[in-house]
């Protein structure tokens, strides 16, 4: 059989694919590429992934350690070619919560499905060995070359060098024959040490029922002599319950009595408030009585006092007196905006021209006096001109002070304001001139209101009470009938308290049937001194019949004298069958061990020669012989020396040489010839001679199986493409 091809979802590898070539394929890869994974899926794919296999000890399930990194679903396809040049496909994939669970086979050359091959047999069909002889031997990685037994290995090993018969193993019947002695008798374990275990407590258990059914008698004895005094007790306990009887009887009938008195206390009491109206009504009323009773009139503020109105607004209207003020201010503009002429200066040129023309008279210039006559005359108009100016200033001057007068000496910019505040008085005025009406208003419709009221509450109390014409008659009247009110509800807690006893009476005496009195003298009965010893005679009956019981229940749990008795014949016949069985099987283990190791001497030298060949070539011939024990424990002679070394006493890779020559012998006993080797980084501690001298050796087993050879290193490869 020849692997083509392989697809993987499987760890690392995320829909990877490995295409492979028949004969030898040296696979060289680095560190965590995926070698051990690409092995791990060829096992999974031919023998499924165990999902009951759990975590040990530093080693994880394949499930768990396989499952994808993507997060995706674990799945593959294998694509392989049989001996019969069969093209098949085969693809796993995972289904739910079991990894790898679905499975298909097919043909590729027809596309049909290939009959009889499932995922349970898939492996043991296309190689021929189930899954542990080929883990065991064709399925080799660095860190396990060393060759561990199984029951499965060492079955096809001495079967097929003996008689061809794959289903017999010695070391699986011997562990049979020692799994059914080990049954019988362990040191203090199995059947028969419990047979006679048994035995012992069967007879100990029939003396413990003779010794019971002893005690039993005297027990029902005095069980029967109290029974007689509890009927004693019992009819004395009956003239008592007679006598309460009638006691409680009488104490019903009295209590029956109150609630009819009761009863015909409280219709009297509801009938004398027959012609009053609700308690709620009464509660409102009396209520309203009240609060009239405590109002009174509230105190009138104090009406306001007008503000005097200064005389420059006398006879304004409020709403007028910002257009007074502002018409005042620009009077006042008006008289003070022009300036105070000065006719000194007209007066004092006059005198000088005057001056001037007498002196131009005297001088006799009479041209220049007539000149200086002109001027005086115009100089005299002008100054009798400014003269009349002056007077008109003088008179503004008086009037604007007048309107300062009239704002009491404010300054002209404040008769606005001055306004403003007299405003202000005056609507704060009518603001509390308002205030005080709506106060007055409303103690007026207060005083009406409360006279409705004291009215309306008269009216209503007249109904039931005529003669209460005034507040305070009214109110006796309303607390006298809500007097009656309350001694209607005295009457009925009163009635319920009658009827509740006689209720509770009842319910606690029940239908008090009559008890007879029976025949005797009970006069002297102590209820007390009758209880206590009802009591003392019942826990003493109470405890022999626990005894009795307690005996009885022993017994019962002890089982039948009669059967016990059968069991105990059964017990011996069974010890002597056993002891029989036991020595027949150390019989069987004898004979079987002398034929297994005369079957070991078979099988084993095979083994030994051929891993012996293989050994001497992977070292160069420098061993020549190879021993191993049933448990496949391996030991080397060097060429030309009489004794052997323990593993344990070569070198490492010397050792894992020694694996691999063994492990290659196995397959060629084990496997078919057809059956791919898988080697996992096998070669990584042998020196670079050693390696040569495996791929010759892995060159030659290639020519009859395929074989995949994973390597960390490139210098498998290098030396393949130079030779």
């Amino acid at each position: 059989m020849n692997i083509l091809k392989m697809t993987a979802s499987f760890g690392r590898l995320e829909n990877e694919t490995l295409t492979l070539t028949p004969g030898l394929n040296v696979l060289a890869q680095p560190n965590e590429a995926g070698k051990s994974t690409w092995a791990a899926f060829l096992l999974a794919m031919l023998y499924g992934v165990d999902t009951a296999e759990r975590a040990r000890q530093g080693v994880l399930p394949a499930k768990t350690k396989y499952r994808p990194w993507s997060g995706r679903p674990m799945q593959g396809i294998l694509e392989l070619e049989t001996d019969e040049h069969r093209h098949i496909r085969i693809e796993r994939a995972s289904r739910g919560r079991t990894p790898m669970g679905e499975f298909a086979a097919f043909d590729m050359d027809t596309g049909l499905a290939v009959e009889g091959l499932t995922a349970e047999n898939c492996g043991e069909r296309l190689l021929g060995v189930e899954r542990s002889v080929f883990a065991r031997s064709a399925f080799i990685h660095q860190s396990g070359l060393a060759v561990t037994a199984d029951d499965a290995l060492e079955r096809r090993l001495s079967s097929l060098v003996t008689t061809g018969d794959e289903r017999a193993s010695a070391s699986a019947a011997a562990k049979l024959l020692r799994e059914q002695k080990n049954k019988i008798q362990h040191n203090k374990t199995g059947l028969l040490p419990q047979a006679l275990r048994e035995k012992e407590q069967v007879e100990a258990t029939l003396e413990q029922i003779h010794a019971l059914h002893r005690e039993d008698l005297s027990l029902a004895e005095k069980q029967r002599e109290l029974t007689a005094r509890r009927e004693q007790l019992r009819l004395a306990g009956q003239a008592l319950a007679a006598r309460e009887q009638a006691e409680k009887r009488a104490q019903l009938a009295a209590a029956r009595e109150q609630a009819a008195a009761a009863g015909r206390a409280y219709a009297q009491a509801q009938e004398k408030t027959q012609k009053y109206p609700a308690p709620d009504k009464l509660a409102a009323l009396r209520q309203t009585l009240l609060t009239l009773s405590e109002q009174a009139d509230a105190p009138l503020p104090d009406a306001p006092a007008k503000p005097g109105c200064p005389p420059v607004f006398q006879d304004v209207a409020a709403g007028a007196l910002m257009d007074k003020a502002q018409r005042d201010g620009r009077e006042f503009d008006r008289l003070t905006a022009k300036k105070r002429p000065h006719p000194v200066f007209p007066l004092i040129f006059l005198i000088l021209f005057l001056l001037s023309g007498i002196a131009a008279l005297v001088l006799g210039r009479y041209a220049a006096a007539a000149v200086c006559a002109v001027s005086a005359v115009i100089l005299a108009a002008i100054f009798v001109y400014s003269l009349g100016k002056a007077r008109a200033y003088e008179q503004n001057m008086d009037k604007a002070q007048a309107i300062l007068g009239q704002y009491e000496n404010r300054p002209r910019d404040e008769f606005a304001v001055f306004a403003a505040q007299y405003r202000e008085q005056l609507l704060d005025y009518d603001r509390q001139q308002a205030a005080y009406d709506a106060a007055v208003a409303r103690q007026q419709a207060e005083k009406a209101r409360r006279a409705g009221e004291l009215s309306r509450v008269l009216g209503a109390v007249s109904v039931f009470a005529p003669e209460a014409q005034d507040k305070a008659a009214a109110l006796r009247a309303l607390e006298q009938a809500q007097a009656g009110y309350a001694a209607v509800d005295a009457a009925g807690r009163a009635l319920d308290v009658a009827q509740s006893r006689a209720a509770a009476l009842e319910n606690a005496f029940g239908a008090l049937e009559p008890v007879p009195m029976p025949p005797g003298d009970w006069e002297n009965l102590d209820a007390q001194r009758l209880s206590r010893e009802q009591a003392q005679l019942e826990r003493e009956l109470q405890a022999v019949r626990s005894r009795l019981d307690e005996s009885r229940g022993r017994v019962a749990a002890l089982g039948d004298a009669a059967s016990l008795g059968a069991r105990l014949e059964a017990l011996e016949t069974d010890i002597s069958g056993l002891r029989l069985r036991y020595d027949a099987i150390a019989l069987a283990e004898q004979t079987l061990a002398a034929a297994d190791a005369q079957l070991q001497t078979r099988f084993a030298p095979q083994i030994a020669a051929r891993a012996g060949e293989y050994f001497s070539a992977l070292t160069g011939a420098r061993y020549d012989r190879v021993l191993l024990d049933r448990e496949l424990h391996l030991c080397a002679g060097e060429t030309g020396e009489a004794g052997v070394r323990q593993l344990l006493s070569l070198s490492s890779g010397t050792a894992d040489q020694l694996y691999l020559a063994a492990r290659l012998a196995i397959c060629d006993l084990a496997l078919p010839a057809h059956a791919p080797l898988v080697l996992d980084d096998a070669l990584l501690s042998f020196d670079d001679r050693r390696m040569q001298a495996a791929l010759r050796l892995l060159q030659k087993q290639s020519r009859s199986r395929q074989i995949l050879l994973f390597s960390c290193h490139t210098r498998e490869q290098a030396w393949l493409q130079k030779s």
